[in-house]
């Protein structure tokens, strides 16, 4: 092992991680994480050498894994958002490419590249922009969050997903985004309306009733 190599990526890891703003870019970055974790035999001990969460450089490894187009903007550092790069690479190359591009010229953010995933995976034949558009126009409308532990899910996730657009209507669910062990249900604030009805009519709490939906 080079321990001069190994000491040098450390400091320009910590020089991009530890302060507000970064050194480096997320390609350089990503590339001393790949470089310690072969020189370290691993993920977890370069977690414990620096200090950084395996989650977290995992996201920054991801990087790597983008298109060249992708790439190429992150080393001009017009893409700094390791949460927006992450994201990017769990699309398929061709509507990463087209994503990247919206994030410079509309500033699509990383939160909404997360709630266009879910969308992209039920709808692959659908242009990429048609998903997009969906998305931002959600926007303007009033969004209700019910979180569900995954513990707590006794049915598979398809089938929780039918049974809540079934309750609702398909234009009333607008995301079920699934993070940190959690399971969100965005809805529109007429679907829970109907909900709340629903439950109302059933002499149960909205919480039991969501527990009845789950089980």
């Amino acid at each position: 092992m080079d321990n001069n190599k190994v000491n040098e990526a450390t400091a320009r890891i910590l020089l991009s991680t530890k302060r507000k703003s970064r050194q480096y870019s997320l390609y350089e970055i990503a590339s001393d994480i790949l470089f310690l974790k072969n020189e370290l035999d691993g993920i977890n001990n370069v977690s414990n050498l620096i200090g950084i969460t395996t989650g977290m450089l995992n996201q920054f490894l991801s990087v790597l894994k983008l298109p060249t187009k992708i790439l190429e903007l992150i080393k001009q550092r017009k893409i700094e958002s390791v949460s927006i790069a992450h994201t990017l690479s769990k699309f398929n190359d061709k509507d990463a490419i087209q994503l990247a591009h919206l994030v410079l010229k509309e500033g699509l953010t990383s939160q909404e590249l997360r709630i266009i995933l879910p969308f992209r995976r039920k709808n692959l034949n659908e242009p990429i922009n048609n998903i997009v558009k969906r998305v931002l126009d959600s926007k303007n409308i009033k969004v209700s969050v019910i979180r569900i532990s995954e513990s707590n899910l006794k049915c598979k996730s398809s089938e929780l997903e039918e049974r809540v657009i079934k309750l609702i209507g398909k234009e009333n669910l607008l995301a079920i985004v699934s993070s940190n062990s959690n399971i969100d249900l965005k809805i529109t604030a007429g679907g829970e309306k109907i909900i709340r009805e629903a439950a109302k009519g059933q002499q149960l709490s909205f919480q039991d009733f969501i527990n009845k939906i789950i089980n």
